[in-house]
Formats: structure tokens, C-alpha cells, sequence
């Protein structure tokens, strides 16, 4: 799997994350805090502004829904299947003890624009 970086939460110290990453296979990696479930990451909200970067902002719908639920600390809970193989976590910035990484479908693009435009037009 290629994984292309998009950026890290810019409010971050230069050796922490969230990050967020492109793939080659049409899908998002979100590396974030660990929660109860290993499927799930918690990421501020703000680390969103970094698919920007994207090179899939423009590709067709994979119409795969993306559990995303905002928190009231100004986070999202994020789904999706978490990253164990080896090779692909290398190409990563480094996964703190208390971080995991799941990659998640373009529904999550999806999801996201979906909630700037409700806010924008608020």
C-alpha cells in the first residue's frame, strides 16, 4: 500500500500526531488516540482541514458510509479498520503507545464535507 502523508493536527508539538494520510487503495489512514474500542480513534476535529491535501478530493463516492461522531470536546470518534501490518505502519510518523491507526473509506471525505457545509450554511 502506498500511503501518502497529508499533515498532522496543527496544533500538535513537532513530535506528536494525529495525522492523517492518503492511500493508494481509495482510502484515508486516521492515526489518533486510542480509545476503548481498537477500531476507533479520537482526533481533533481540526486535523480535517488536512484532507485539503488530498489527492481523492476530487475521485468518484466509494458510497461506503464512515462512522464519524463529533464529540462535545471538539473531537471526532472515528471507524474504521485498524492499521496492524508492520510495513504500512513504518511509513507512518511514529505511533505513540497511546495511538492507533485505522484506514477508513472516502465516505469519510464524504461525511466530512457534509458537516462544513450544514455548519456553513447555519
Amino acid at each position: 500500500m502506498k500511503i501518502t502523508f497529508l499533515g498532522k493536527d496543527p496544533e500538535s508539538q513537532d513530535d506528536e500526531c494525529p495525522s492523517l494520510y492518503d492511500t493508494d487503495a481509495g482510502t484515508y489512514l486516521v492515526q489518533g488516540w486510542q480509545t476503548s474500542n481498537p477500531a476507533v480513534v479520537e482526533v481533533p476535529c481540526r486535523l480535517m482541514t488536512r484532507m485539503a491535501n488530498s489527492g481523492q478530493l476530487d475521485s468518484p463516492s466509494d458510497g461506503q458510509p464512515v462512522e464519524i461522531v463529533r464529540t462535545s470536546q471538539d473531537t471526532y470518534l472515528i471507524r474504521g479498520r485498524q492499521v496492524t501490518d508492520p510495513e504500512a505502519r513504518l511509513s507512518l510518523q511514529p505511533v505513540a503507545e497511546f495511538e492507533t491507526v485505522i484506514e477508513v473509506a472516502l465516505g469519510l471525505r464524504d461525511a466530512v464535507r457534509e458537516e462544513y457545509a450544514g455548519a456553513a450554511g447555519a
